[in-house]
């Protein structure tokens, strides 16, 4: 299912190698001689903030992606079933499942659910709930088992779409944390650093 989230996979790849880099531009750093403690920190803090800004603009554009074919995958879950073209026998069906009570409905549109009596279901899901007996609730439930069982394609599609935006969600944060252990300062010393850097900057002047 990989092939279906490619701009998470790749975010992910992008994410591991940068972080990597970072690592490998701190031990650079440390083996030039020319640099300062500070200086190596700040060297390695510089590079790991562009590794940073192409880390979190895949993501996004992963995000964007995934929302927008979450979406439609959605909205082709709860497209309407067509009553219309089925034929006869449409509203007798309807007044038959109106006339159950609520528990004996549920049963009923289960078991054409389970049975793919698309002619049932289409009575049913392609005119208005209250025709039936039925919540828009229910109704929209019902059209998405549908859906479901006909596409089932789609299903398992939109869940492994849902199932890497999570992911996203809860493991792109973490890109932080590690950039912080890569440059082995935390952002706070880094800022002070800069600061200190910037102040002593300003303290002298070259003439020639």
């Amino acid at each position: 299912t990989a092939d279906w989230v490619p701009e998470v996979v790749g975010g992910f790849a992008i994410a591991y190698d940068g972080l990597t880099k970072i690592h490998e531009a701190r031990a650079g750093a440390k083996s030039n001689p020319t640099l300062t403690e500070a200086a190596q920190v700040l060297v390695v803090a510089d590079y790991a903030q562009k590794q940073f800004k192409k880390i979190a603009g895949q993501f996004d554009n992963a995000l964007a992606r995934l929302n927008t074919a979450i979406a439609d995958g959605e909205r082709r879950l709860r497209l309407p079933l067509d009553g219309a073209s089925i034929g006869g026998w449409t509203s007798e069906i309807r007044a038959h499942v109106r006339s159950l009570s609520p528990t004996d409905r549920r049963v009923f549109l289960n078991d054409v659910v389970a049975a793919n009596d698309t002619k049932s279901l289409a009575a049913v899901l392609g005119a208005p709930s209250f025709l039936s007996g039925l919540s828009r609730i229910e109704h929209e439930d019902y059209t998405r088992k549908y859906h479901e069982r006909n596409n089932p394609q789609l299903a398992v599609r939109l869940t492994v779409m849902k199932s890497a935006q999570a992911l996203i969600y809860e493991r792109s944060g973490l890109v932080h944390s590690e950039i912080e252990k890569a440059v082995g300062v935390n952002s706070t010393h880094v800022a002070n650093l800069r600061a200190a850097r910037d102040k002593a900057a300003k303290a002298y002047t070259f003439t020639a």
